[in-house]
């Protein structure tokens, strides 16, 4: 009992740590035991190291012999990585905060400040959504049993987006443009939820002056005073991201310029990091996070950011908006002063006028006539573009539409806008006609024409979820509005169903653009005015001219194949005549049932592999066949006991491969 009486010295046990830490560490990396921290993992190693002692000696008398020696060694080696497989299952109910993410930067110095920068950040960040009680929903305090639960309606959803954001506005920057984006897709959230996010509020600042100029001379290369000849230095409107100036050109003509706030692109990326890690742990550990996919919701938002952080994005948007409303005088876009514009400073002509939602608090008189014309011209540019595939404004609210001093429609904001692709835009006319006919199947066929769907989608359960819609929305005569038929997507979702980023900025802008249309007409029938103007624009495209370009258009693609058909033909026949015709199918074309079957294989192979070696391992401790080692341990014994702790290697890494799957 020597060797165990040492251990009370706390030298002996202090010069034993880095060797059971690393010891632990290895059987943490041998196992892939991903939840266990630094202090847990070498608590796990000193409880296996003492529980290896205490077995050895109980095993073999002579503590000083060679044998004691490999015995120690092999039950410590197996008792820490039973120990590591224990506090991993306990891990499951155990709150575990996640690391800070990283941000991978060449320079040492500057990464070490971003580093502590973000982990100071997302310290406060998880702070906050823990003190509004959001800490179990995103994954990050696994003692909540609300981790697992999923959104549904009702009360308790609209209380979790209020404490959603409270805890959004708290964070402020990136977390309050995160909440306006999710208050946008209502294809993923409640109707209830997305309208509680809508009430975010950005207040912003105004950046000091003198860091502006820095930021405007860094880019144009030139003072601000060679530039413009007068800059009011008092913004237009400030905002987490960038700031509006009034300012005039030499040759008189007024402008608006946007600068980018000063700093923001670093903070932008410390917090886009921290985003997407509490994406990846809500998916990791939260049912819904699953269910929703938010890891892939955090990469759309990162790239739409990004996206607005480079005006020269969004100077290009307005160019390409500009040039597709040509023909519809009424509606005007800033021109782009391209030559001033920057990826950090856009400059575009000024608008006189009023927003739309300004309208009745500045007293503007507008018969209800004229306005009606004017949402009507409005909706059918904003229709026209989504169906011709144009570039079209996915952010028309009542703040970026003006009404000007001339009688047109003056679009403002270019930042966000979206294009439908040729799919999209016949699933689309497909999407509103079935609406309109109540059509649940011609619906759901509609959105499985351009939507990812999982290979196991019950389509008779869509149909009948589609059924109950129209159900509740349209019956009785009754027409839809833009958020009813928004809604069409939160279901299509509830069955795993997404539909391409673009489709669903459209029907965002649709819902934005019903919001505009009832503050220039209160009462406005959106869906009855997108039927009507529809009708108009599908006659447009069967006019003579029209249809004769069609075809002409039809035959250019259709005649090659026209031509390849007899050949085609003639050589299916001679095949059915000979008995050669065959039919080919390619078992396990889904990677994903490929990668279930590899996983499966694997498993078993190690669990059949280990359950042999610790068999044959067994009996070979049974057996005194063979020389001697170190004078009185067989060597049968010895390869033996280094093959029971290679058996439980295999064996414990499967049963924790098992203990991790999310599809338990």
């Amino acid at each position: 009992m020597e060797i165990l009486d040492s251990f009370r010295s706390p030298w002996v046990v202090l010069s034993a740590l880095p060797w059971v830490l690393l010891l632990a560490w290895l059987g943490r990396r041998l196992l892939g035991a991903a939840r266990l921290s630094l202090t847990t993992t070498l608590l796990a190693g000193l409880i296996g190291y003492a529980l290896g002692l205490v077995a050895a000696v109980a095993l073999v008398e002579d503590t000083g012999s060679a044998a004691f020696g490999l015995v120690a060694t092999v039950l410590v080696v197996a008792l820490v990585m039973v120990t590591i497989v224990v506090l991993e299952m306990l891990a499951v109910h155990r709150p575990v905060a996640p690391p800070p993410p990283r941000l991978a930067v060449p320079r040492p110095l500057r990464a070490a400040r971003r580093r502590i920068a973000v982990t100071r950040r997302f310290s406060q960040v998880t702070r906050i959504a823990v003190r509004h009680g959001l800490g179990g929903v995103l994954g990050l305090d696994r003692r909540d049993g609300r981790a697992t639960a999923e959104p549904t309606g009702g009360e308790p959803v609209v209380d979790r987006a209020r404490q959603a954001r409270r805890a959004l506005e708290e964070a402020g920057g990136v977390f309050v443009k995160l909440g306006q984006l999710l208050s946008t897709r209502v294809d993923v959230l409640p109707l209830a939820a997305a309208q509680e996010l809508a009430r975010l509020q950005e207040n912003a600042s105004p950046a000091p002056p003198d860091a502006v100029r820095k930021v405007l001379e860094a880019d144009l290369g030139r003072p601000v005073d060679e530039v413009f000849a007068d800059f009011d230095w008092r913004p237009i409107a400030a905002a987490s991201l960038g700031q509006v100036y009034g300012a005039r050109l030499p040759g008189g003509e007024d402008v608006v310029v946007k600068v980018q706030r000063p700093g923001i692109a670093e903070v932008v990326d410390r917090d886009l990091a921290i985003v997407r890690h509490v994406a990846r742990v809500a998916e990791r550990r939260t049912d819904w996070g699953r269910s929703y996919g938010v890891t892939a919701l955090a990469e759309e938002f990162s790239t739409r950011l990004r996206e607005e952080l480079d005006y020269r994005v969004e100077a290009g948007s307005a160019v390409e908006v500009a040039a597709g409303l040509e023909t519809e005088p009424r509606i005007h876009v800033p021109d782009v002063h391209e030559q001033l514009s920057t990826a950090r400073v856009l400059v575009t002509e000024r608008l006189r006028g009023r927003s739309v939602g300004q309208l009745e608090s500045a007293g503007r008189s507008v018969d209800l006539e004229s306005r009606t014309e004017l949402a009507d011209t409005l909706l059918r540019a904003e229709l026209a573009a989504m169906l011709a595939g144009e570039r079209f404004h996915a952010d028309p609210h009542p703040g970026n539409v003006f009404l000007l001093d001339d009688g047109r429609i003056g679009l403002l904001d270019l930042g966000a806008t979206g294009r439908l692709d040729a799919f999209e835009r016949s699933s689309v006319v497909t999407m509103l006609s079935a609406v309109r006919d109540r059509d649940p199947v011609r619906l759901r066929e509609a959105v499985l024409t351009v939507a990812s769907a999982p290979p196991d989608v019950d389509v008779y359960a869509l149909d009948r979820a589609l059924a109950r819609f129209m159900a509740q929305h349209l019956d009785g005569g009754r027409t839809p509005d833009a958020a009813a038929l928004s809604e069409v997507l939160a279901v299509t979702a509830r069955f795993g169903m997404r539909l391409p980023p673009s489709t669903t900025t459209m029907f965002r802008a649709l819902v934005t653009l019903e919001g505009t249309l009832r503050a220039l007409v209160p009462g406005y029938a959106l869906m009855t005015a997108v039927e009507r103007v529809g009708r108009d624009l599908m006659a447009s495209r069967l006019e003579p001219a029209a249809v004769g370009q069609a075809a002409r258009d039809g035959a250019v693609h259709l005649g090659p194949v026209l031509l390849r058909a007899p050949y085609h033909l003639d050589r299916l026949a001679t095949l059915v005549e000979r008995g050669e015709l065959r039919m080919r199918t390619s078992h396990l074309s889904d990677p994903r049932d490929v990668a279930v079957l590899t996983r499966l294989a694997h498993r078993g192979l190690l669990a059949f592999l280990g359950g042999a070696v610790g068999t044959v391992s067994a009996l070979l401790l049974l057996s005194d066949a063979g020389p001697m080692v170190a004078g009185a341990t067989p060597l049968a014994h010895i390869l033996g006991y280094v093959g029971l702790a290679a058996g439980a290697v295999l064996v414990l890494r499967v049963l924790l491969e098992v203990l991790q799957d999310p599809a338990r």
